[in-house]
């Protein structure tokens, strides 16, 4: 009854990403909670990506094995953020400018194990938050699936700047394989942005 005057309807889509934080005490049905939305989501036709910190993975795991997931993919994305003085019209103005790390890592539900793992990381600066990060998404896939060398930039072939796509006729990793690289390779992007 207390909490009543806050309640209001999940309005999924409004914003994008629609983001739902879920926190609770130990027992309070989170994992159940987070496993019946994300079918109902999936049965709206929505995308749904789930993430949790490293002392819930093996939460985040349970529930994706009760809703018939084979892989959980556990995202990490490090951005960094100031402000810059931009003088390309002759003038100056102040503008924000990101700099990135996302390190990817699929885990196989039923065993644990990690089945992929790839990691990119921004050497220069850039401004647009959405497609820094997106294309560093694809570069670190890239390496977890073997379609480009630790440290080296992948082939705009594959990583189209600007598209929010990964295009290649190649199939990810078969399960069990080795992880394709250590997780300390840079990358550099293949354009300003």
């Amino acid at each position: 009854e207390l909490l009543m005057p806050l309640q209001q309807p999940l309005r999924v889509g409004e914003h994008a990403p629609t983001v739902i934080m879920v926190v609770g005490v130990n027992g309070a049905g989170k994992t159940t909670s987070i496993g019946k939305l994300t079918r109902h989501l999936a049965a709206a036709d929505q995308k749904v990506s789930l993430t949790g910190y490293q002392y819930l993975e093996t939460d985040v795991l349970r529930m994706a094995k009760l809703v018939g997931a084979r892989l959980v993919v556990f995202s990490n994305a490090e951005v960094g953020s100031w402000e810059a003085l931009d003088w390309s019209s002759g003038f100056p103005h102040s503008q924000r400018v990101y700099s990135a790390t996302v390190a990817l890592r699929a885990v196989d539900v039923n065993t644990g194990e990690i089945e992929w793992s790839g990691k990119a990381q921004s050497t220069e600066r850039f401004s647009n938050i959405e497609e820094g990060v997106s294309l560093l998404t694809c570069h670190a896939l890239a390496t977890a699936w073997g379609l480009r060398n630790p440290g080296a930039v992948a082939p705009e072939s594959i990583c189209p700047p600007g598209s929010g796509l990964m295009s290649t006729e190649m199939s990810p990793p078969k399960a069990h394989a080795a992880p394709a690289s250590s997780g300390r390779e840079n990358l550099t992007p293949s354009m300003n942005y």
